[in-house]
């Protein structure tokens, strides 16, 4: 963890990496809500962070103004390819990109397509529970509740489930430990990287009925090969979980807020302070 200055002023200083805060922010959230629906801060190149539920949706669903390229509350580098095009995922886009780019996934979402993971994530909580339930004790966000989804995208994706503890230890490497650690970031960047372009590789060769296999470029345009079907989507139920949907009152851009931060918010709900977007994402103070 990052060693930061001391935070006196949670409102218009506040540190997402400050150690207390990270061991229990509920205080200082709870704290902020009463009094500060949208807090600001100048550390890690400068960012907002909604407090309140209607700041939250209300900034998610402001994508004309808010953007998702910049999705980080540290400043990560952009990469780009050989050929000049910006290296991203589809949470880091906006449309026109993200729409078709989204829909792509869509069909593996819906209803019909994740009702086969059922069974098997529940038998997954089963080996897990049993794993240590005569133990009497158990470090549940360790032994259980970190090991479910990983392996659930890992067969949803199609590899080896068994490797769930280091597929976390890379996302930990880039979203965690790399945000503040540029050589730790790019450690683990490469090593997601590396792995995907040997399964697409693989897939080439050798086709199955998963994710990976059957979200590939035709000659034509880039399309999934399964039956599309509307997407079921999670209500709203907090602030750091506000997925958005794919219904015609929605915007179709994704949540552009990380769970706790998002740069380029006004201070105030209604601000006309709203800071315009650029192929760069949102400008940093």
């Amino acid at each position: 963890m990052a060693k930061t200055e001391p935070v006196e002023d949670w409102a218009e200083d506040y540190d997402i990496f400050d150690a207390d805060f990270v061991k229990d922010p509920y205080p200082v959230w709870q704290e902020l809500r009463g009094q500060c629906p949208v807090a600001h801060t100048e550390r890690w190149g400068g960012s907002a962070m909604p407090t309140t539920f209607e700041t939250v949706t209300g900034a998610a669903k402001d994508i004309e103004h808010l953007s998702s390229i910049e999705i980080a509350v540290a400043p990560v580098p952009i990469r780009y390819d050989e050929e000049g095009n910006r290296n991203r995922s589809i949470i880091a886009s906006d449309d026109p990109e993200h729409g078709p780019e989204r829909r792509l996934l869509l069909p593996f979402f819906a209803p019909d397509a994740i009702e086969k993971y059922r069974e098997p994530t529940r038998e997954l909580c089963r080996q897990l529970l049993r794993s240590f339930i005569e133990d009497g004790r158990v470090d549940a966000a360790g032994q259980y509740a970190r090991q479910i989804p990983p392996r659930i995208i890992a067969k949803i994706l199609g590899v080896d489930p068994d490797r769930s503890d280091e597929f976390t230890e890379w996302v930990q490497g880039v979203l965690e430990l790399g945000l503040t650690d540029a050589v730790v970031r790019e450690k683990y960047r490469v090593i997601i990287e590396d792995f995907f372009i040997a399964e697409i590789a693989r897939r080439r060769e050798e086709p199955d009925e998963h994710l990976i296999s059957s979200c590939r470029p035709s000659s034509t345009a880039s399309r999934c090969e399964t039956t599309s079907s509307e997407p079921t989507w999670p209500s709203c139920s907090s602030p750091a979980s506000t997925p958005r949907g794919a219904r015609s009152d929605r915007p179709s851009g994704t949540w552009h807020l990380t769970p706790m931060t998002s740069p380029g918010l006004p201070r105030t709900p209604g601000s006309s302070r709203l800071r315009s977007r650029s192929s760069s994402g949102p400008t940093r103070r």
